[in-house]
């Protein structure tokens, strides 16, 4: 080999060493290593389809050309290995946190090295593993690194996730900032589903105490919702079952199965579909039904759900996919009927599928979720989950308010059908003291002439002359008052006169700040309630004194009847004809009748009746 030669191969030796330590990955010094610190511009990086050790991979990592390092791949069929090195450049022994925040990978291997091409197993971890082998019990991948003064390490980081979509953020923080980080981390989840809690109190209690199903369909999505984001976020792993395998993969996939379900049994009944479109309505009913049959064969027959998951899968997609056009058809379709609900409803699913679709989008390797602030599906649930506690509240006020409407229809027609009743009752009451006066009284008076111009017989005569005054006094006590005289202590007088006069009564009536003027409804309906209060003591109590009152408090006119009588059992004897026409008439007027009474002491009546135009006009 001449001299020329041996130069030429020196120096294509030299630019080879050179090319190769090249592709070494940075060294990381944790003099300078700020709280956290995204690894990989500071690693190499290597996507694979082969079964590779540890030593392969890192052959092959430092033979790499210059790539993307984008650590959000989506569907991929690739291992992913990462290679970098750390060196403590400090006087003490430092110590390192690496996580990987992505709580659902499969299978994860950490291997290290402080010598060229030795690589140890440090930790091996996953999905796929019980989660009490994690090195630190966190929701994520998270492990820990020791370096003495001085020392550095290698570290070799292999990611399997294969056939799925996969995102891989890396940082290494100082073990202080990771454990603060944590806390904050998990107090803010915290206070997240803490509000997802009062959210499902409020839905439980309106599904308790409106008997609503749209508050029950409520409180089932907002669960499921929140019990998936529990488990997408690697909670429920950790807390929920730390020790049982594969079943974080199957818990996912019957956690979308249940909350298709909800949601669509939510969105029927909040956009009233039996209403307004019951086809729809039907046709969503039919593909739950089916779903309903795929998922029980995934409990019944998972064997064969998972060989033939290569058609059954599409199929699910595909009745997911009509179900949510279905619902959106029915939502438009019923836009004219209820605007406001539609519009609410489609701002609640449309910020949610906002946040889905910026997750799928970094699932496709579009996005880079790594940079976002927050997780899209998590900022976009909560954002759901708040518009739609504000449509529920609307819908909560709407049915108030159609309540409130049907009992003031109710209270109006109820108001209607007393008034018709007293009034057929005066109807009734003149016309039978019409006959009694014009026919019974005539009749009586005829046979009291024959009986004069005939025999006479003394005893007869005196009877029947008690019957015609019974008679004239029973037409006078039926006729309308208006047919007498006018005013209110002009008829409670006349009343207590003669109920005195026939019975021996003491009767007292007092009069404390009455209205000059009240219309002639009130002084009717007050005439026939003393009336009939006066008529009750006779017949029933007993008594020997009765006192009346009349007096103004608050604007409400209050009446009270009390008698000295034997008194009765409110609680088996309230139901008597005169207090129903006593109560009747009460409520004519918008007012309240309270009976107070204990046997052999006496009963105490007392009815308010509110002062209003229509009461106090003349």
């Amino acid at each position: 080999m001449t001299q020329k030669s041996f130069k030429i191969f020196i120096l294509l030796c030299f630019f080879a060493v050179n090319l190769r330590a090249a592709q070494l990955p940075d060294t990381i010094r944790l003099s300078v290593l700020p709280e956290r610190f995204s690894i990989i511009e500071s690693s190499l990086l290597l996507a694979t389809s082969q079964n590779l050790s540890a030593k392969e991979a890192w052959i092959q990592l430092q033979e790499v050309k210059a790539s993307s390092k984008a650590v959000t791949v989506g569907f991929t069929s690739n291992v992913f290995w990462i290679a970098l090195t750390i060196e403590n450049d400090q006087s003490t022994t430092q110590r390192s946190v690496l996580e990987i925040d992505n709580p659902q990978i499969d299978w994860l291997y950490v291997y290290e090295t402080d010598q060229a091409d030795l690589f140890q197993l440090l930790t091996e971890t996953g999905d796929k593993y019980l989660f009490t082998r994690r090195p630190l019990l966190h929701r994520n991948f998270a492990i820990p690194i020791y370096l003495s003064a001085g020392q550095a390490k290698t570290i070799l980081i292999k990611i399997d996730k294969r056939n799925s979509s996969l995102t891989f953020p890396v940082y290494l923080w100082s073990e202080k900032a990771f454990h603060e980080k944590s806390y904050s981390e998990n107090l803010w989840f915290g206070i997240f589903f803490g509000t997802i809690i009062l959210c499902l109190g409020y839905a439980l209690m309106a599904f308790i105490f409106l008997r609503k199903a749209l508050y029950g369909w409520y409180f089932m999505l907002v669960f499921t919702s929140a019990t998936y984001l529990f488990t997408a976020l690697g909670y429920s792993f950790q807390y929920v079952y730390p020790n049982v395998l594969d079943f974080n993969s199957y818990f996912r996939v019957y956690l979308i199965a249940a909350l298709f379900l909800f949601v669509a049994k939510f969105s029927q009944n909040f956009l009233n579909l039996p209403k307004y479109q019951p086809l729809v309505h039907k046709l969503i009913n039919l593909i739950l039904i089916a779903l309903g049959i795929l998922a029980l064969g995934g409990v019944v027959a998972m064997d064969f759900m998972t060989r033939n998951g290569l058609w059954i899968i599409p199929i699910i997609n595909t009745l997911m996919l009509l179900g949510g056009l279905l619902l959106i058809f029915g939502a438009i379709r019923s836009f004219a009927n209820q605007r406001t609900t539609v519009v609410i409803y489609f701002l609640a699913w449309g910020s949610l599928l906002l946040g889905y679709l910026i997750m799928t989008a970094s699932e496709f390797g579009v996005i880079a979720v790594e940079d976002l602030p927050v997780n899209p599906v998590l900022a976009g649930s909560s954002l759901e989950v708040f518009i739609f506690s504000i449509g529920l509240t609307y819908q909560v006020r709407k049915i108030y308010n159609e309540r409130n409407l049907l009992s003031l229809n109710m209270a109006k027609q109820q108001k209607e059908l007393l008034k018709a009743y007293v009034e057929g009752t005066e109807k009734e009451r003149e016309r039978i003291a019409r006959e009694l006066h014009d026919d019974i009284g005539s009749r009586l008076g005829s046979l009291k002439r024959f009986i004069n111009t005939n025999e006479r017989n003394t005893e007869l005569e005196n009877q029947i002359d008690i019957i015609c005054k019974d008679v004239r006094t029973m037409s006078h006590q039926l006729a309308p008052p208006s047919m007498q005289v006018s005013g209110l202590r002009q008829l409670v007088k006349q009343v207590t006169d003669d109920v005195s006069k026939q019975t021996g009564l003491i009767i007292d009536a007092q009069y404390y700040d009455l209205p000059d003027t009240l219309s002639g409804e009130t002084i009717h309906h007050l005439f026939r309630i003393v009336q009939e209060g006066l008529n009750n003591i006779v017949k029933h109590a007993h008594a020997t004194e009765v006192d009346l009152q009349f007096f103004v408090h608050e604007k409400e006119l209050v009446l009270t009847i009390e008698d000295n009588g034997r008194g009765f059992d409110t609680s088996k004897n309230a139901s008597g004809i005169g207090l129903q026409n006593m109560k009747v008439r009460t409520e004519s007027l918008n007012g309240t009748i309270e009976v107070s009474s204990q046997p052999g002491s006496g009963t105490n009546i007392m009815i308010r009746i509110p002062i209003t135009d229509s009461t106090a006009s003349s």
